[in-house]
This record gives C-alpha cells, sequence and structure tokens, in this order.
C-alpha cells in the first residue's frame, strides 16, 4: 500500500524518522517522485497495511509539527 508527503509540507526527515519507526512492523519503502516522497508500506497482511498507512501518515505529520516548532 502506499501513500505519498508533498515536499513542501513533509520534510524527508519526517518521513525517515517515521520510516524507521515503522520497520519493525512491516516492510518500509521509501522514494522520490517529482514533488512527493512516496512510502509503500507492506506487512504481509492488507488489513494491517491499511491501519499502518493512517498511522503513517499521523507519525509523518507529528513529526513535521515538531520539527517546526524546533525554529
Amino acid at each position: 500500500m502506499k501513500t505519498s508527503f508533498h515536499k513542501k509540507i513533509y520534510p524527508a526527515k519526517a518521513v525517515k524518522v517515521a520510516a524507521e519507526a515503522f520497520a519493525e512492523v512491516a516492510e518500509i519503502h521509501v522514494a522520490r517522485d517529482g514533488d512527493y516522497t512516496t512510502v509503500s508500506i507492506e506487512s504481509g497482511n492488507p488489513d494491517e497495511d491499511v491501519e499502518y498507512v493512517g498511522e503513517f501518515e499521523n507519525f509523518v505529520l507529528g513529526e513535521t509539527i515538531a520539527m517546526r516548532g524546533l525554529k
């Protein structure tokens, strides 16, 4: 299952931190696609993948907010 994050909104570092955090529960692949960072999440269970993608997106959002607070 895939999700994407626009580079102007979500720093690549926020996506990287989330990918590292989720590496224990699923196989994570991060790639660049124009103005987006795309992430593929595969756990081997499609029902879990749907849940993991939502949680991954929330994690990236939280990291983005935290990073902006450090300025």
